[in-house]
Order: structure tokens, then sequence, then C-alpha cells
């Protein structure tokens, strides 16, 4: 399964478009405010999503940090990756947004 990674101004866009999260908005305020807190030099927030329809995993997702004191540097890393090795709870990465940390 192959993946589109989608650029958006907020954290909670991100998750009303690409998972099955039931308060997108305040689940988007919590991952902002502890990323800026744990991470000041983070670059990016990359939402990574289960999307396999017949899995009971569908719309579950992970948040996961992106910049130069992280394990992966930058967006090009994260290509062709996924989280969890069982193919029903894969998650793959969907959408991205830009933080002011160090570039």
């Amino acid at each position: 399964m192959k993946s589109t990674l989608t650029q958006y101004k907020t954290v909670s866009e991100a998750l009303k478009d690409h998972t099955s999260s039931p308060q997108p908005d305040q689940d988007g305020t919590k991952i902002v405010r502890h990323v800026t807190r744990r991470f000041p030099t983070a670059t990016h927030i990359v939402i990574f999503s289960n999307l396999d329809f017949s899995s009971s995993e569908f719309g579950k997702y992970t948040a996961m940090v992106i910049g130069p004191d992280q394990t992966y540097k930058s967006l090009d890393q994260i290509e062709n990756y996924w989280l969890h090795d069982l193919p029903s709870r894969r998650q793959y990465p969907v959408a991205y947004i830009e933080l002011g940390g160090a570039k």
C-alpha cells in the first residue's frame, strides 16, 4: 500500500482528513503542545495512519517528530517507510505539518 504525503497547516486538519480521531481539535492541540515543549528543534510533525479498510486498526494513527536531533532528520527519510510489521497494523505517512524549529 502506498500513501501520498500531504502538507497541512495544522495537526487538527490532518487528523480530520486521515484518522478516526473523535476529537481531532483537542488531539491536535495536545500533540503540538507536547512537541514544542519536548522537542524544541523539531522541524515537522508527521502523521502515520492505518489505511487498510479491512483492518480493525483502520484510522489509528501515530504522530512522529522530524528534526535535527531526532532519529529522522528530514521528510525524505520517511519516504517508503511505515510503522509496525504486521500488515494489518501498518501505518503509513499521510500528512505533515511544518514547525518553526531549527532548519
